[in-house]
């Protein structure tokens, strides 16, 4: 029995944890090289580290919803790039998870 007066009001400004996230504008191909060039490096990085989390560093209530956590086209095409200078591209999550021994099981 959803009545709208019992809901909270939302600030337009800062609609808070629990709004969806606003839409970004396009990036400029310089900005989406750089920002694709800034996911190879932190993919690269965690690939590189030994030492693994073993729980989220968040816990449930600190980290944001679905809906809030979003990629953007240059992520997706560092990911790609990433993946394509280690050969896996041709890989699935699991194959590339599952693998022993397999270098990048720790960047994924």
């Amino acid at each position: 029995m959803g009545c709208g007066a019992s809901k909270k009001a939302v600030d337009p400004v800062d609609p808070g944890p629990g709004s969806p996230a606003k839409p970004l504008a396009p990036l400029t191909p310089t900005a989406q090289a750089a920002a694709q060039a800034r996911t190879v490096r932190l993919l690269e990085s965690l690939a590189a580290k030994e030492k693994r989390v073993e729980q989220p560093v968040l816990s449930n209530s600190e980290r944001r919803r679905s809906g809030q956590r979003g990629m953007t086209r240059a992520l997706l095409f560092g990911v790609q790039a990433f993946y394509e200078q280690h050969g896996a591209l041709d890989k699935t999550m699991q194959d590339i998870v599952n693998e022993h021994g397999f270098k990048l099981a720790r960047a994924s």
